[in-house]
């Protein structure tokens, strides 16, 4: 949620800048929403914190018996598994080898293109976009070679979910932080000219 919350600050500022950054407004939105849907999924929308029961057609149906949708059948494919995925290997794609790229010059065309350059991370996030694709690469090993990995990488496919869950949310968090110290040394040097 804090994710979320730094995201409409900077579309804040990037709305009332005067500095160019308005090319920026639609990730930051669409960041904000799948923070805040994110977040509320996985408080399942408030029944931890204020402690009601699981409405008992969602709870006949959830696999946690919870009040959120990714557990529920069909929903589970379409807001959890499909979305992880897609994020996961954006975040690969983007945290781990577009910054390789960048370094050895392969990209150097993105800073021709203002919304580009700005979305890329950094290469100091390349660590944190390991760590959202590692546990995956580990599952996946053995499921495809039908075997168990030694201590400490034995861990159930269930377990290896919920671990790439908190690494996309700690990536994400991350970026966010990033973005925001970069967008407030632009908006310095741009006052300062």
């Amino acid at each position: 949620m804090i994710v979320g919350v730094i995201a409409l600050n900077l579309y804040k500022k990037a709305k009332t800048s005067k500095i160019g950054l308005s090319f920026f407004k639609v990730p930051l939105v669409i960041l904000a929403i799948g923070s805040f849907f994110v977040a509320g999924e996985e408080l399942s929308w408030g029944e931890h914190l204020i402690g009601w029961d699981t409405p008992q057609f969602i709870a006949s149906h959830n696999d946690q018996n919870e009040t959120n949708f990714h557990n529920l059948p069909y929903w589970d494919e379409v807001i959890d598994q499909k979305p992880r995925a897609i994020i996961s290997i954006l975040i690969f794609l983007g945290g781990f080898i577009a910054p390789l790229l960048y370094r050895s010059s392969a990209l150097k065309f993105v800073t021709k293109y203002p919304l580009l350059h700005w979305l890329l991370p950094p290469i100091t996030m390349m660590p944190a976009a390991f760590i959202v694709v590692f546990p995956r690469v580990l599952d996946r090993f053995q499921v495809w070679f039908d075997m168990s990995l030694p201590f400490p990488f034995d861990i159930p496919t269930r377990h290896f979910q919920e671990f790439q869950e908190l690494a996309i949310v700690f990536f994400a968090m991350i970026y966010i932080l990033n973005l925001k110290r970069r967008i407030s040394a632009f908006e310095k040097a741009g006052a300062a000219r």
